[in-house]
């Protein structure tokens, strides 16, 4: 447990710091991805609430991640139906988190 603890909180201050810059592009690329879902939800807020004149690229495979994205370049039932992989991580994520 300490190693991820210690791992989730590198990534908060990683995104903070990347935030604090205020960039106009900022890419996150799997940087949710040892997180829970409640910090995960906690993190997506103030990043929208903050950064309104900020264009952000999320890169994830979490199912929870890209459902709160304003636009997915490719929409779940696409890669549902062409993806044999993304349809056994969706249906996974879908039994573990009861979506």
């Amino acid at each position: 447990m300490p190693l991820r603890f210690h791992r989730v909180k590198k990534q908060k201050i990683a995104i903070v710091r990347a935030i604090i810059k205020r960039p106009k592009i900022l890419i996150l690329d799997e940087a949710m991805s040892s997180m829970d879902s409640a910090s995960e939800e906690e993190i997506i807020k103030n990043i929208k609430e903050s950064q309104k004149e900020m264009t952000i690229i999320v890169v994830s495979h979490r199912l929870s991640t890209v459902r709160k994205a304003e636009m997915v370049i490719s929409t779940a039932e696409e890669l549902l139906e062409r993806d044999r992989e993304f349809y056994n991580i969706f249906s996974t994520q879908v039994r573990s988190n009861g979506l």
